[in-house]
């Protein structure tokens, strides 16, 4: 029996892994072989290379939905194909297209003549599927560090400005911090468990009473450098700074991409392995989640620039996501799975306004957020899709985001947590204060110099009409999404 053989099935369940990465080595030796000559044009280069990219990541959804098999350990256990890798790896597929997508227009206009930006982003998306599918430490820790190097590139991506660059040497010094902290909980949890593989612990912590202080304090250490990667209190503080002075378009991607991948390894790691640590975890995801809304919600009301507005925003919305893992229920992580997919829709819908958004007069830049006072005048219906999309994130029903929101009140109700409850419900209402305050500028403000926006480019109108839509007509396909999610949370779970 030879070694293919040996691991068939293994190697036909990663074919959508070895695909993309076959793509990303085929797109750099056309890039390069394209850049030897002086007679092209390398804004195309770049384009042609950003519709290769999203065209791969459709062949990559349709080979990860062509797989029949429900679940299997690959490789010795490194890897794990389930429902729920398989569910969570599309849900980034699709959210990468979309990234690509709405940054075609952004590229062409700040001048981003490198091949490399796309393929930087496709190594991202290899790495955040690895992520998914890892069953142990080492497979995870390398997975996460492709995902974090990729970014670094892409954070400094603006050469020739200072605020940019203060950004991404701020995320490589914080990002290397988070895989020291990493590093250092597993070590602890290897050095008392024997074992870096995920099924093991399961075993381990199910059969075996004794549970070392150190075992904790590694868990404490892992938790912290999730939480990190996730934007959550207190490890924050890098958010608002690196969103703000890194290009629009991989703010975009940094919101969405990697964090779904650590949130998906996150929930599998507190609802398999560490499950029965429950009493430990549940905690520091319950004070991070609550502190993550509270205090950030009290935060955003002093807040006047557009991308700071929006990074703190993010940071509630984490909180939200970490209350549902933290009641230890079904119904927690049905109701998170539920509020990421509508999260991640609205966060699509705001950040492509965002990046539409160029006058035609480029004297300056749309920065805060006063300078979106009256658009309503001139831009009436991307003042619509800008107060739909802020009322969603207020929760203001019969919109998507009442929903996210109205299924983690619920799970908080079933489980008994009622100060969350109330916590939950009280900094909601507070919260709408300060969308609605936006809207109302949009509306109804004066603005000191009338100016008009750029017409929107084709591709990000497509991904507006379609994410807005989403958001008013949720309430249709409601049944759709609560079954996906349940049957989701139960593959986890079971």
């Amino acid at each position: 029996m030879n070694f293919y053989n040996l691991f068939a099935n293994n190697f036909t369940l990663i074919i959508p892994e070895i695909f993309l990465f076959t793509v990303i080595n085929f797109l750099l030796i056309y890039g390069v072989l394209y850049n030897t000559s002086v007679y092209y044009n390398y804004i195309n280069l770049v384009k042609n290379i950003g519709w290769l990219s999203i065209q791969s990541l459709l062949i990559t959804i349709c080979l990860i939905l062509n797989n029949k098999i429900s679940f299997l350990l690959l490789f010795n256990n490194i890897l794990i194909h389930s429902y729920f890798t398989i569910f969570f790896k599309v849900f980034i597929l699709i959210f990468s297209i979309l990234s690509i997508f709405v940054s075609f227009n952004y590229i062409k206009n700040e001048k981003i003549t490198t091949f490399e930006y796309q393929i930087l982003t496709l190594i991202v998306v290899l790495g955040s599927l690895f992520v998914i599918s890892a069953n142990d430490f080492l497979t995870l820790y390398l997975s996460i560090e492709i995902i974090s190097l990729s970014l670094y590139i892409l954070s400094s991506y603006k050469k020739y400005s200072s605020l940019s660059t203060e950004a991404s040497l701020k995320y490589v010094i914080l990002g290397s911090f988070s895989s020291g902290l990493f590093l250092f909980g597993v070590s602890l949890i290897y050095g008392f468990t024997g074992t870096i593989n995920f099924n093991d612990l399961i075993i381990l912590f199910f059969t075996n009473d004794d549970i070392y202080y150190a075992i904790i304090l590694g868990l404490i250490f892992l938790l912290s450098s999730f939480l990190f990667k996730l934007g959550s209190v207190p490890f924050h503080m890098w958010i608002p700074d690196i969103y703000e002075g890194i290009p629009t378009s991989v703010t975009i991607f940094l919101t969405t991409v990697p964090k779904i991948a650590i949130f998906s390894i996150l929930t599998r790691l507190c609802y398999t392995s560490f499950y029965n640590l429950y009493n430990y975890w549940q905690p520091l995801l319950t004070i991070s989640a609550i502190f993550s809304i509270v205090l950030i919600t009290f935060v955003l009301i002093s807040q006047k620039k557009i991308k700071r507005f929006l990074a703190y925003s993010s940071i509630v919305h984490m909180g939200y996501l970490l209350l549902g893992i933290s009641f230890g229920t079904l119904e927690g992580v049905q109701a998170s799975l539920l509020y990421l997919i509508i999260y991640m829709i609205n966060t699509i819908n705001i950040w492509t306004l965002v990046i539409s958004l160029e006058r035609v007069q480029k004297t300056n830049k749309i920065i805060y957020l006063s300078d979106l006072n009256y658009i309503y005048k001139t831009n009436p219906l991307l003042a619509f899709i800008f107060a739909i999309s802020l009322f969603s994130m207020a929760g203001i029903p019969p919109l998507a985001g009442f929903f996210s929101k109205f299924y983690i009140f619920l799970a908080a109700l079933e489980n008994g947590s009622y100060f969350l409850l109330f916590t939950g419900i009280l900094t909601s209402v507070i919260s709408a204060f300060y969308y609605i305050r936006i809207i109302k500028s949009i509306f109804f403000e004066s603005k000191n110099q009338s100016f008009y926006l750029k017409q929107l480019d084709y591709k990000n109108t497509i991904v507006l009409m379609v994410s807005t839509s989403f958001l008013i007509l949720f309430i249709f396909v409601l049944k759709f999404f609560i079954m996906l999610t349940n049957f989701v949370a139960l593959i986890l779970i079971n």
